[in-house]
């Protein structure tokens, strides 16, 4: 009866991490490394037995998590390589801005006279 238990509460370990890995706030800290803890368990237990839902579940969550992780990496390396240059874009657009609107303002008054 005691291996059983034992047994099954690997499947549950797996599905806890799963969720807990799957929680936005902590996703892009400790998604990674809880996500590859559930689908670890969760790969022992479903050798162990297959039939476990709870280490299904903890598998799946574990291998979501750890997509997701990546995705939000890639989003936020996305959303902030403008600002890994030298100068930073609204510098730049300002930049521009003036200059455009400089020549402008002289293309206008020049054209008057």
């Amino acid at each position: 009866m005691e291996d059983n238990n034992k047994k099954s509460a690997l499947g549950i370990i797996s599905l806890i991490l799963g969720i807990v890995a799957c929680i936005p706030v902590l996703n892009l800290f400790s998604g990674v490394p809880v996500g590859i803890a559930a689908f670890v368990t969760g790969i022992i237990q479903k050798k162990k037995n297959p039939a476990n839902k709870p280490a299904r579940l903890g598998f799946l969550l574990g291998i979501i998590a750890i997509v997701l992780t990546i995705g939000m990496y890639g989003v936020v390396l996305f959303m902030s390589a403008p600002y890994l240059t030298d100068g930073t874009p609204t510098q730049q657009i300002e930049e521009e801005a003036r200059e455009n609107t400089s020549e402008f303002l002289n293309n206008i008054f020049h054209n008057e006279n």
